[in-house]
């Protein structure tokens, strides 16, 4: 298996804060689950906490199962993608998930009681992008039992949905966990358009920039000629000792002009 490049700075990042969690809980400062996790708060803090909350998780085993999906997924998508656009991926995927968790804790009754936290939920997206790249793949259901990739994700997802509409007593964030599956199947049936007009836009700009181009060196060829044809004459007609200085440096600077176009 090839390594992910684009899983060393989301595991450092997320093993970094699961210790300095620990520590400041430990001394009994604060909890980053408090600071840096997604909740209503009703402050500015909501700006942040929708991204933060995807770096903190709340235990050993929660850090571990995330980071090991991670592990054996993240390869195979950045295999397609690459490794900065699958980083761009994981973050973009994160705070879509924080921003859909944020609106089911303000509009459903019953959510939002508690602190969520967690990679979960991009871990999510990109685990519906493997295993829609790898339809065939057999996977360890709780890292023990093999099973095709395809009978997890269904029954992932229909858990998800369920505990998205009704409250279940998992303890899981199962809006976050569905709404990353939802930016996994938009992201495969619009990042492509996405792409293709990003890609027409830059080339628009391309254009305009080479027509821009283009029209300074006409205007400059234009110049010159304007400016050579009486200075030729003259030069013809009382030779080039009758030339001044700033006419002497204009022919010049439309000799070299006409040599690097390749003009004659």
């Amino acid at each position: 298996m090839n390594r992910s490049q684009a899983a060393v700075p989301i595991m450092a990042l997320c093993g970094v804060l699961f210790l300095l969690n620990l520590i400041l809980e430990g001394s009994g400062i604060a909890s980053l689950q408090n600071v840096l996790g997604l909740m209503r708060t009703g402050d500015a803090t909501l700006f942040y906490r929708v991204f933060t909350y995807a770096f903190i998780h709340n235990s050993f085993f929660h850090l571990l199962a995330n980071m090991l999906v991670l592990f054996f997924a993240l390869p195979s998508v950045e295999a397609q993608e690459g490794p900065r656009r699958t980083l761009i991926l994981f973050f973009t995927a994160a705070l879509f998930c924080g921003l859909v968790t944020l609106l089911h804790q303000t509009f459903v009754p019953w959510s939002g009681r508690t602190v969520v936290v967690g990679a979960s939920g991009a871990v999510c997206a990109l685990l519906f992008l493997f295993w829609r790249s790898n339809p065939d793949a057999t996977v360890l259901l709780f890292f023990i039992i093999p099973l095709p990739i395809r009978y997890v994700m269904i029954g992932a997802i229909a858990l998800d949905v369920t505990g998205t509409v009704f409250s279940l007593p998992t303890g899981l964030a199962h809006v976050t966990h569905a709404a990353g599956y939802l930016f996994g199947y938009l992201y495969l049936k619009y990042g492509g358009r996405l792409d293709m007009a990003v890609s027409a836009r830059r080339n628009r700009r391309h254009l305009k920039l080479v027509q821009q181009q283009a029209k300074v060196r006409r205007e400059k060829r234009f110049y010159y000629e304007e400016q050579i044809d009486p200075i030729l004459k003259k030069v013809s007609e009382q030779g080039m000792d009758s030339l001044s200085d700033v006419e002497k440096h204009i022919l010049k600077k439309a000799k070299e002009y006409r040599r690097e176009h390749g003009l004659s």
